[in-house]
């Protein structure tokens, strides 16, 4: 067996990571794609291997993402019985609502599974939870910090900021009447687990509703999460915000990089995407029920907002300050050593 590195996508974000990493080391490495993430990277026209992986000899490592069915991890280990098997956790917290936690614990304990590989570095001395404390242990396995973050999404969001915000707001602004010079806009970011829809849409419509007075010459846009259009079941929630004539609530008909450039500030409950916004400049709170300990939250660096009296007092003062850069790149754990760690993976024996 020969010195090589499979990656396995069955979800659009490992994809684009593992899209990055196949670029980058471009010898002994091929990516396959599966279901999701076949589906999404054939809209967006992105390229990868359309062989299968048993059509090449077995790889010597193997680096799946958490969306790997279990049949599917068989299926390599009775192939490769020899290679190094690894998950990818490309998440940024040690716990994730919404099953990718759950996920990830029953299929990291699993016997064919020899290690993992953190996006995040420093996750690897921190514990990881399958639920609110009930730690997953990780005994057993080797555990390696890449140190990766995909920066070049926030960039290009920075440089889009730059280019088009003045021409998307003057549009937002005109279409819907409003006065671009004293409107504040802002975008809120939805959710799709149970949480999210049981708690804290519900807590963020409340706050708007008891905060009328505060709100004006305030508009706010609701970004739909991609995974609530099956259902729409968030729309049912923020209808009456949108009907309220005392309001300025519109459901977002924009992609992300437009809604963050239109946007003063981005408000969420919990998304993988705050990070990249304070990274690209955008000013970035959090509101909902309680507080989501993500990696922004856990070290102060943006305001939390949990009660209807914190809400008002962020609408009557400034806008959020953007984190330091330097600060949250090293609580990133990116370090920029990643494609060095990676070569290790592929000259594993």
């Amino acid at each position: 067996m020969y010195c090589s590195l499979a990656f396995f996508a069955h979800d659009l974000g490992p994809f684009e990571h593992f899209q990055i990493f196949e670029q980058s080391l471009q010898k002994d490495v091929t990516l396959y794609v599966f279901s999701t993430a076949r589906n999404r990277s054939e809209e967006k026209g992105l390229p990868y291997s359309k062989l299968s992986w048993e059509d090449f000899p077995p790889y010597s490592a193997y680096l799946c993402d958490i969306a790997t069915p279990q049949s599917e991890i068989s299926r390599i280990r009775k192939r490769a019985p020899d290679a190094y098997l690894y998950l990818y956790y490309d998440n940024l917290e040690q716990y994730v609502p919404g099953g990718y936690s759950k996920k990830f614990a029953e299929l990291v304990e699993k016997k064919e599974i020899d290690g993992v590989v953190f996006a995040n570095s420093r996750l690897m001395d921190l514990p990881l939870f399958s639920a609110p404390g009930k730690e997953i242990s990780l005994e057993g396995k080797e555990l390696l910090g890449l140190g990766y973050f995909p920066l070049e999404q926030a960039e290009a969001f920075s440089h889009h900021r730059d280019l088009f915000r003045h021409s998307l707001r003057e549009n937002f602004c005109c279409t819907h009447q409003l006065s671009s010079e004293k409107e504040r806009v802002f975008v809120y970011f939805g959710g799709n687990n149970r949480e999210y829809l049981e708690h804290a849409l519900p807590a963020f419509c409340k706050y708007l509703r008891e905060n009328r007075a505060s709100l004006k010459e305030t508009t706010w846009i609701y970004q739909q999460h991609p995974g609530a259009r099956n259902h729409n079941l968030d729309l049912v929630k923020i209808q009456p915000l949108i009907a309220d004539p005392s309001l300025s609530f519109y459901l977002s008909r924009y992609d992300l990089s437009d809604v963050c450039s239109l946007a003063d500030a981005a408000f969420y409950y919990q998304t993988s995407m705050a990070a990249q916004f304070a990274l690209a400049g955008i000013p970035v709170a959090q509101i909902g029920h309680d507080t989501y300990p993500d990696i922004l939250t856990r070290n102060a660096l943006i305001p939390s907002i949990t009660s209807s009296s914190t809400f008002e007092r962020l609408l009557t003062s400034a806008t959020p300050e953007v984190p330091p850069k330097d600060l949250l790149l090293r609580l990133l754990g990116a370090d920029g050593l990643w494609k060095e760690r990676l070569q290790f993976l592929v000259e594993k024996k």
